[in-house]
């Protein structure tokens, strides 16, 4: 082979091996920046979810425990049927019960327990005298403040929750019963349906305890306790859960398949009270997309430094041959 064969050669094969290097350099760099930052706004935008969700849940907590400390209340679950003013106390507990609905728009039933519950007065009357003795609301609510786990109402229909805390005489402290609100599930759904900046394929829903979606889907409907996710982030998360109960701790951002079978970037909150697990999720093929203007930009470069490093390399073996 000639030498200006071997200098050109040489610098057409240079210049592959470092555009080559340095294009795997750059598109590495660029992969695990993007990712980062893709990482660092799901887990900015769970946390944010995850906080107003809290908030919310303990709003309605703060709410039902006043109630259930008001005169009204307290005076109409010590009255008799029998006794002269019962049906005015009655009626008094019926309007703050009915205010409580109008004012709350989340909220769609407010109701009072006697201390056997029996459902003694709500803003729906057709609900009085229903035996809900053996409801989580009742049972639980007679030691403390409860949240009752999203469900789907046998008597509504509706997808709800309950929020109960007991009442007890002012004197005694001895239980008088349970005051009780069904709550709607349409805030939880307005939080977790803000995707700002999540694109197109963002996704935010949360799950109960046994992985199963209790808010909507961004592509699949109805899936109010029908959908149980089952994936590396839903495990990982109540894993959690599990291991680490409510103390602060890291949680690592994945790729993984999602309940549709899509390759997605995600990370995972959690609300301990309700052993929730709140996902925020983007496709891969839609936040890695950038990366593909980078690929087509490195083809070109590798085309184009080993075609001017083989003119370089003849100008350079001409000058040789003079």
């Amino acid at each position: 082979m000639k030498i200006a064969d071997k200098i050109s050669l040489s610098f057409i094969v240079m210049g592959l091996v470092l555009t080559l290097v340095a294009g795997s350099v750059f598109y590495s760099v660029s992969k695990n920046n993007l990712e980062k930052a893709i990482f660092t706004h799901l887990e900015t935008t769970a946390k944010s979810r995850a906080h107003e969700i809290e908030t919310f849940l303990n709003m309605q907590k703060q709410r039902i425990m006043q109630l259930s400390q008001s005169i009204i209340v307290n005076n109409f679950l010590r009255s008799k049927k029998k006794d002269q003013d019962y049906i005015d106390k009655f009626n008094m507990a019926i309007r703050l019960m009915k205010k409580q609905e109008r004012i709350g728009k989340d909220i769609y039933e407010v109701f009072l327990l006697n201390a056997k519950g029996k459902a003694v007065a709500s803003s729906d009357r057709n609900k009085i005298g229903l035996d809900r003795s053996t409801d989580a609301y009742f049972l639980e609510a007679k030691s403390g403040p409860f949240i009752k786990d999203a469900y789907l109402s046998k008597i509504t229909g509706e997808k709800s929750m309950a929020v109960s805390a007991p009442i007890k005489d002012r004197e005694t402290k001895k239980l008088l019963g349970v005051f009780c609100a069904r709550i709607n599930m349409s805030i939880l759904n307005e939080i977790t349906a803000d995707k700002t900046g999540l694109g197109n394929t963002g996704d935010i829903y949360l799950i109960n305890k046994h992985s199963f979606m209790i808010t909507p889907s961004s592509f699949i409907k109805d899936t109010f306790l029908k959908l149980k996710v089952d994936t590396e982030n839903t495990r990982k998360c109540l894993e959690e859960i599990r291991k680490y109960g409510v103390s602060q701790h890291e949680h690592e951002a994945l790729v993984y398949t999602d309940y549709r079978g899509v390759k997605v970037l995600g990370v995972n909150e959690y609300i301990p009270e309700m052993k929730w697990g709140l996902l925020a999720e983007i496709d891969k093929s839609e936040a890695l997309a950038p990366l593909k203007k980078i690929k087509v930009t490195l083809l070109i470069i590798i085309f184009f430094v080993p075609l001017s490093a083989w003119l370089a390399g003849s100008f350079v073996s001409r000058l040789i041959r003079w």
